[in-house]
């Protein structure tokens, strides 16, 4: 499976400029990929002032918009991740589409406390599993990747692909570097982490998206500028590096507790 990973310039609030260019980005690479892979909150940024009007709704002309595109292209859509408001609340909520329409949603379970993220949204209290193709994709955002016991689960449940839409500064570049390929290494499965690029006020976005391998070495990655990277996912990679590695064999539920079980 080939992936197309945007790692695109998000100008924060101008919901109409940045939608315009996630379709041109988008329209671009879809010859080459059969899974695209879009950053988080690429609609406004870290502009979190007019939410409350610049929030989608499902099934809005946007998300619409996005699963027609999808549908038009035959293609695989992860869509980072966009402010949703449903039911009075609102989500940080990635979407997964396909040729046959939208496939999963998810709610982004950790909220960034430094960033009052927990004061604007509400957080998701499930984990989800997208079937992309033959691939079983896992779906998390940004700040989830400090929790090293969802991408466990995940794993666990069945997930050789855990895609991570970011908007991660460059003051925590390290932290990005170190914890992508964390969660790949540790797991055995493929890490797909796209990140913005640009600024809002003194925060400037890292880039670095890349593809990281079960053995945690990179496919694809991206340097601080606009880009769009792509790499393959190879089915038999996870199988392989598991063979080699004998980390799920060695492990030792019996003492970790039952939360970590298969």
């Amino acid at each position: 499976m080939r992936i197309a990973m945007m790692q695109m310039e998000v100008v924060a609030g101008d919901v109409r400029k940045n939608t315009e260019h996630a379709f041109a980005l988008l329209e671009e690479a879809a010859p080459q990929a059969d899974l695209l892979v879009l950053p988080e909150m690429w609609t406004v940024g870290y502009d979190f002032r007019r939410l409350d009007e610049q929030a989608n709704t499902p099934g809005d002309a946007l998300l619409t918009a996005l699963a027609q595109w999808a549908q038009k292209q035959g293609k695989y859509l992860l869509a980072g991740s966009l402010p949703t408001r449903e039911k009075g609340r609102l989500y940080n909520r990635s979407y997964v589409y396909g040729p046959q329409g939208e496939i999963a949603s998810y709610d982004k379970l950790h909220l960034f406390s430094l960033l009052s993220e927990p004061r604007r949204f509400t957080a998701g209290n499930r984990l989800t599993l997208a079937e992309v193709g033959d691939v079983t994709v896992g779906c998390s955002i940004c700040y989830d990747v400090r929790f090293p016991e969802m991408y466990r689960r995940l794993s666990m449940d069945g997930a050789t692909l855990v895609a991570i839409p970011a908007e991660w500064p460059t003051s925590r570049l390290e932290a990005w570097r170190c914890l992508v390929r964390a969660r790949a290494m540790e797991n055995q499965i493929y890490i797909c982490a796209v990140n913005a690029v640009g600024c809002y006020r003194d925060n400037v976005f890292a880039g670095h998206s890349c593809l990281v391998a079960p053995d945690g070495t990179y496919v694809a990655l991206a340097g601080t500028e606009e880009t769009i990277i792509y790499g393959t996912y190879e089915p038999q990679a996870v199988a392989t590096t598991r063979e080699r590695m004998s980390v799920w064999q060695d492990r030792r539920p019996d003492i970790y507790g039952a939360d970590t079980e298969a």
